[in-house]
């Protein structure tokens, strides 16, 4: 029995590592005027995201950003996050093209498409395109218990002083297991990536999410007590591979499929 269920294990792990990567798509909709967020939220909910589930896009998230109190390093500008991921590059690739040629799509979407130069439903959009770790290759819905309006997303970006020490942060998250020590604490990461395309690179991001306020900032305590980070912080190898790190803190819509 104990051969067969270490054959059985064996074979899981070799299944988990063979996973091809995906890919996530961020897209950041800066606002500068009220009524761009009622535009906003009824285009995501009532049109994009029904033609992206119509593309195969399963689960999608819409957040707010918002800002806490007595935390450093934060960015915050008036915008709406959304976070699609996608199972392989093609996918995303042709996004544009599938939504484009959705009629329902087209049809729901005349005032926002239309909309003239002096009511843009945003003031700008940037984008940013990551590939999913090797440790962690597969988007995760986060299990939390909480109502969606006491949810806190914790999105992160460390860039690095250059590409090699970039890839020396990304080893530190898998080699070094820094992915094992957010899941040994239950911080419910939905995904780690390199950034491939974006405006901070190079750079890598990750979601953690919370039930709560309390609950981020107890998580991030265990974290840096723990004597697991203590040991890999103190390893040279991984010295001076983050040059600034950015912390953007998200709020789910109630639309929002996580």
């Amino acid at each position: 029995m104990n051969k067969l269920f270490l054959i059985l294990l064996f074979s899981t792990s070799l299944a988990v590592q063979s996973q091809p990567p995906e890919y996530y798509l961020i897209k950041e909709y800066q606002i500068n005027q009220e009524y761009q967020s009622q535009v906003l939220e009824t285009y995501f909910e009532k049109t994009y995201l029904p033609a992206l589930k119509r593309v195969g896009i399963e689960a999608v998230g819409v957040f707010k950003n918002i800002e806490l109190e007595g935390i450093d390093d934060q960015v915050f500008n008036n915008s709406y996050y959304l976070l699609i991921p996608f199972s392989d590059l093609n996918q995303l690739a042709t996004l544009e093209e599938s939504i484009s040629s959705d009629k329902a799509y087209q049809l729901s979407a005349e005032a926002y498409i239309n909309a003239t130069h002096d009511q843009a439903p945003y003031a700008r959009i940037e984008l940013t395109v990551l590939k999913a770790f090797e440790d962690h290759p597969r988007f995760k819905i986060p299990d939390l218990s909480a109502p969606k309006s006491e949810r806190i997303y914790e999105l992160r970006s460390y860039e690095s002083p250059t590409e090699t020490f970039f890839v020396n942060k990304v080893k530190m998250f898998n080699a070094g297991d820094e992915i094992g020590l957010f899941s040994k604490l239950d911080f419910n990461a939905a995904f780690y990536g390199e950034v491939l395309a974006g405006s901070n690179m190079p750079n890598l991001m990750y979601l953690t999410a919370f039930n709560n306020r309390e609950e981020r900032d107890q998580k991030w305590k265990q974290f840096v007590d723990d004597p697991q980070w203590k040991k890999l912080i103190g390893d040279n190898q991984y010295d001076n591979n983050v040059s600034k790190a950015d912390l953007i803190f998200l709020k789910p819509l109630p639309f929002s499929d996580f």
